[in-house]
């Protein structure tokens, strides 16, 4: 299956973990149709991230697209997409971008998730600080720009469900050794 999200419509594929006091859906910078997501540094940390909210089954011919476009950011300022293997506990980096000069368009990118075939993972695009100086504006052409999201050739769990089996709420165990 193939999970695609370009900040378009009221029903997103990613929760947004923005820092505080900024849109992270605008309409001002974007690679197609009228809207993208934009992270930035206003309070010059944390980590706001783009978190796709499923965890999905990769295979050998799994991969992440998306149009990156990272404008005014210093080098202590980083671009990313990270997968987890233990629902988010941990992140290794397959993409990174440090700011130099500011881009004035869309670069596509495309990353390889087929380290990962047969295994769960979480997948997000962070914009990281690291330490040392930092645009700190939200205006446009500041920070990163991520539109044309899309994920390929990955399974989901559909239509979960939880029922109630009517069993006891405890249980006693005690293992032989």
């Amino acid at each position: 299956s193939t999970l695609t999200d370009g900040a378009e419509g009221p029903e997103q594929a990613v929760s947004l973990v923005p820092g505080s006091g900024y849109a992270v859906i605008q309409s001002a910078i974007s690679n197609s149709g009228g809207h993208a997501f934009h992270l930035a540094h206003p309070n010059g940390g944390g980590e706001p991230h783009l978190l796709l909210d499923q965890a999905l089954y990769a295979s050998a011919s799994s991969r992440v697209d998306f149009a990156s476009r990272l404008g005014y950011a210093t080098s202590s300022q980083m671009a990313g997409l990270e997968v987890s293997v233990d629902d988010g506990q941990t992140w290794q980096s397959l993409y990174s971008q440090a700011g130099s000069s500011p881009e004035s368009s869309f670069s596509q990118q495309s990353v390889s998730l087929s380290a990962y075939a047969g295994q769960w993972i979480r997948i997000r695009l962070v914009y990281r600080f690291v330490s040392g100086s930092y645009y700190g504006q939200t205006s446009s052409g500041v920070g990163w720009y991520v539109d044309d999201l899309v994920v390929h050739d990955v399974s989901t769990i559909q239509d979960q469900r939880l029922e109630d089996l009517g069993l006891a709420a405890s249980y006693s165990h005690t293992p032989a050794s």
